[in-house]
């Protein structure tokens, strides 16, 4: 069973905004061996679009624009 959302797997994601790579937010929870975000954000680097993480399931369908 996977423990959240792979974090390797953050960089081969694009922003459906604006097709740059996100990064992880600062308040990501991560699982015992840092592997996988159980919760959290992922960020687009350009536009600021937020990207839901929960119990390690990623909701790039509903976004919300930072700033």
């Amino acid at each position: 069973m996977i423990s959240g959302f792979p974090i390797h797997l953050v960089f081969e994601l694009s922003c459906i905004k604006d097709g740059a790579v996100p990064r992880l937010g600062q308040n990501c929870h991560l699982n015992e061996d840092g592997n996988y975000v159980k919760y959290g954000t992922l960020v687009c680097s350009d536009c600021g679009a937020a990207y839901a993480i929960n119990d390690g399931i990623l909701n790039m369908l509903n976004h919300v624009v930072a700033g």
